[in-house]
């Protein structure tokens, strides 16, 4: 959004054309203020060109909307109703958004990494290029170099953690896609970062977010901060999230602590696959 603003206006019509859709809307997190104002600036620059081209009352009109922050907007009909102006919260399916979304209407909610790579590809695939898949990944952690890497969909998890400076002997798990998917243990280390790879250890690449542990980390006081996360972040709409985030982290403190009993374990171990 902020690197290469035009790209991913460009990619954004090409999609409204391909879908046939009335309006184009780019939501932003509340939080990323500086994001909305190179949006607006794009698109004061591009339309011009529209004008001139005589393409602008035949493409969708493009609006930049700030968003609430709360995690749970990251979830699609949650961001559609803080669109709306509503509690940023889930919604319950069916209807999913592609029948009855924003406003009733049918809606579809697309990544913005994945609206910027369209001109690329359509750009490689017409020009006879190799069709190569790249996605930024966001590596964080107990690493020395933690940052924003952009690598092809063929890199392997030690790869990308060797390059920013984790050595493969001193990682102890990762997560895979953020705290909301799972960890990977040190044993499955090299999988490759797709996700038909990724799917098999049971997470998901999701938004590319890396998270490496070293041996020096207790798994279960990480898991702790986790669910502390998970229960503050809730929406409270149902009650497995609410009440069973709760649980979790009290389980989770009497074990840290030492306290834990026999029950404690047998619980965790019942629910461990929700």
């Amino acid at each position: 959004m902020e690197g290469n603003t035009h790209q991913l206006l460009e990619g954004a019509l090409l999609l409204s054309l391909a879908l046939n859709v009335d309006e184009v809307i780019i939501a932003v997190n509340e939080r990323f203020r500086n994001a909305k104002m190179m949006l607006d600036k794009a698109l004061n620059e591009l339309k011009p060109f529209l004008e001139s081209s005589g393409l602008l009352n035949r493409l969708p009109p493009i609006t930049v909307s700030l968003v609430g922050s709360p995690y749970i907007v990251g979830e699609e009909t949650a961001l559609i109703n803080s669109l709306e102006g509503n509690r940023g919260e889930p919604r319950l399916r069916p209807p999913d958004p592609t029948e009855a979304g924003l406003f009733g209407k049918p809606t579809a909610v697309i990544n913005v990494e994945v609206v910027a790579a369209v001109p690329v590809l359509l750009s490689n695939y017409y020009e006879g290029k190799e069709i190569t898949i790249e996605k930024y990944f966001c590596v964080t952690g107990d690493v020395d170099k933690p940052g924003l890497y952009r690598e092809r969909l063929t890199v392997s998890l030690n790869e990308l953690l060797a390059k920013a400076g984790a050595k493969e002997e001193n990682v102890k798990a990762a997560f895979v896609g953020g705290v909301s998917s799972g960890l990977v243990h040190s044993s499955k280390i090299r999988v490759r970062l797709t996700p038909e790879e990724t799917r098999k250890l049971g997470v998901f690449l999701g938004p590319g977010v890396i998270i490496a542990l070293s041996n020096n980390r207790c798994i279960v006081d990480i898991m702790l901060e986790v669910e502390r996360f998970f229960s503050h972040e809730s929406c409270g709409r149902c009650e497995p999230c609410r009440l069973g985030t709760k649980e979790l982290v009290e389980v989770l403190e009497r074990i840290s602590a030492g306290k834990a009993s026999e029950e404690d374990l047998k619980w965790l171990s019942r629910w461990r696959g929700l």
